[in-house]
């Protein structure tokens, strides 16, 4: 760090940051403590999260007491009302990790509320530091000579939202290239670029449109900005004002092919993101005002999916449905949860946060206004709400931004210090009890993970130990669906069902209907096997295996004439990508048909 700016942090402040700055390396860096679980979660990240939380919380209230006159501005207020909306709208019982991430965020809100000004700029700087890093881990991680930079996935598991957070990085830099006062030019000049070419590289490189489109809108913010800042359209364009509409007529015009070339560029993909739209329209004609809840559009939208395809069989989108636990556009998922109320609630923060005049011109306001408009741009065509690392940079950035409005409301406590002292000390339980339900919460998922991973040489011990865990995860799905399939593995097929079904309530998937289907055909409940296929096939209408099942079912219990009838959808649905277990269910399903042939000549024999 500079001089210029060290000279200005006394000690106080430096020791106020320390939990921020260990936070964003641990959030942002590519190392983790726990051991890998056996499938791609947030549970090590939501818990070791939690702990900095509960520090940061004990600091804000430290630094609370301080304060003799409480003041909120116009955004607070607004988010004190949402957040109370938002309280309303959770889903009861509420899964541990909403409930540990609802914490952290209310945590990280006040400390970043409260964070130095001076010592806002190293947290900017750790974005695209961290980036590199992620970039370097993953070349390091390569393991076929094929692989490039497009296979890098991050921290986040996903090529996409990798390539999301190394445009933001690039968008950071660019805005301190801009707007920083740095005390050294060097760091201007070399270090910055340095830090952004690759970066930019890293962008290009991931293919992903979300990130691409973000960065470019951004980056004719942060252009706009600095053109404004230093007078640049009066200079250029005097006062007229139909020659200053012609770059953005330019831009508009630039956009329509732009936008034309995305789509084009994964097809299938865009595709899949209009049926995700047009369902989750569906859902918000049901609940137009409150919506699903916090979390309903998980829980809810495979069972619309159904429906629409059920009213809809040759609808063009069968090829491109999926399994979908988020919808791609999180404007479109706070609709589809929080109903009109929650998005208008939502878009009134934003205004009062880009709008109400800042007490200050800081170059660090115009990044975080960067870093928050990114996130949102981004969050039209991904699902940056869904990771915490994203998370928590909006929280800050939104945190920072809320420190530079004036305030709205002007409260003196001084008078109320032993009212003051009582609340703060009823939160930092509140914050203790919250650290150690977080821990027991860690204890039980490495068990479950330890459980699954000694499935394969010990079922009977792993599903002991995930009947142990069962009363403290029963509220978490996908718990659930993976101690219903382990059940159902095991042989334990009714009580697999008993489970399945539950974990079907909260994160219906077709893979969960898929084993819950088999699990009845083993009870004798064919009925009932049957509709779960049938529900399983609507829901990815591009699946062979409920239609193969169905007619494996029928042709076992001598229904020679539906088994049939199944055999031939099955051989006449495309593939819609080569596999060799579909060759097999084809083979099957044409020697059920040739057998039906074969009867039909004896029959005609014999007479």
């Amino acid at each position: 760090m500079p001089k210029v700016i060290r000279s200005e942090i006394s000690l106080k402040d430096l020791l106020y940051s320390i939990p921020g700055y260990a936070c964003f390396l641990y959030l942002l860096l590519p190392f983790r403590f726990w051991e890998p679980f056996v499938f791609s979660n947030q549970i090590e990240t939501v818990v070791v999260t939690t702990f900095f939380a509960s520090v940061m919380a004990v600091f804000a209230f430290a630094k609370q007491y301080q304060i003799q006159t409480f003041r909120w501005s116009k955004t607070d207020v607004c988010l004190t009302i949402y957040g109370i909306y938002l309280l309303c709208r959770l889903k009861y019982p509420l899964e541990k990790e909403v409930f540990f991430t609802a914490f952290s965020i209310l945590c990280m809100y006040l400390y970043f509320r409260n964070f130095p000004v001076n010592c806002r700029t190293g947290l900017l700087f750790l974005i695209p530091i961290a980036g590199i890093v992620q970039m370097i881990d993953g070349i390091n991680r390569f393991s076929m000579p094929w692989q490039n930079l497009s296979h890098i996935t991050g921290i986040f598991n996903n090529t996409g939202l990798f390539g999301g957070f190394a445009a933001l990085g690039f968008v950071v830099c660019t805005g301190l290239l801009f707007f920083s006062e740095l005390g050294r030019l060097h760091l201007k000049s070399i270090v910055l670029p340095v830090l952004s070419i690759p970066l930019a590289v890293q962008t290009y490189a991931s293919e992903s449109r979300a990130s691409w489109v973000a960065t470019l809108v951004v980056i004719l913010f942060l252009l706009y900005r600095f053109a404004a800042t230093k007078n640049i359209f009066g200079i250029l364009f005097s006062n007229n004002r139909k020659i200053r509409r012609f770059p953005f007529l330019c831009l508009f015009v630039f956009f329509i092919p732009f936008s034309m070339y995305l789509y084009g560029l994964k097809k299938d993909s865009a595709n899949g993101r209009l049926l995700i739209a047009r369902v989750s329209m569906e859902m918000v004609r049901e609940a137009p005002v409150l919506g699903y809840g916090v979390s309903g559009f998980k829980s809810g939208y495979m069972n619309h999916q159904v429906d629409y395809f059920r009213t809809r069989p040759d609808s063009p989108f069968r090829t491109v449905a999926d399994d979908v636990e988020m919808p791609f556009n999180e404007f479109l998922k706070i609709l589809v949860e929080q109903g009109i109320t929650g998005l208008l609630l939502f878009f009134f923060l934003l205004y009062f946060l880009f709008t109400d005049n800042p007490r200050s011109s800081a170059f660090t306001e115009i990044c975080h206004s960067s870093i928050i408009l990114f996130i949102l741009i981004f969050g039209l065509f991904s699902y940056p709400f869904d990771k915490l690392p994203f998370v928590v940079l909006f929280v800050a950035a939104f945190a920072a931004l809320s420190e530079y409005k004036n305030p709205a409301v002007t409260v003196q406590i001084k008078k109320l210090n032993g009212l003051r002292i009582s609340i703060l000390l009823v939160l930092c339980l509140a914050a203790c009890k919250t650290t150690v339900d977080a821990h027991r919460y860690a204890k039980d998922c490495k068990a479950w993970n330890r459980a699954l991973v000694g499935f394969a040489s010990g079922r009977e011990e792993s599903l002991s130990q995930l009947e142990n865990l069962y009363p403290a995860l029963a509220n978490n799905p996908v718990f659930l669906t993976t101690f219903g399939k382990a059940l159902s593995y095991g042989g334990h097929h009714r009580k697999a069902a008993t489970v399945l079904e539950n974990a079907a309530e909260r994160l219906p998937r077709s893979d969960s209907y898929i084993e819950l289907g088999k699990c009845c055909e083993t009870i004798e409940l064919f009925d009932k096997a049957i509709a779960c296929w049938e529900q399983a096939g609507l829901m990815v209408p591009a699946r062979f295996t409920p239609i193969y099942l169905t007619m494996k079912l029928h042709f076992n219990n001598g229904e020679y004439e539906p088994a049939q009838e199944y055999a031939r959808q099955l051989l006449d649905k495309k593939i819609k990508i080569d596999n060799p277990a579909i060759d097999a269910m084809k083979k099957e399903a044409e020697e059920i048909l040739n057998a039906q042939l074969k009867e039909i000549s004896r029959n005609e024999i014999n007479k």
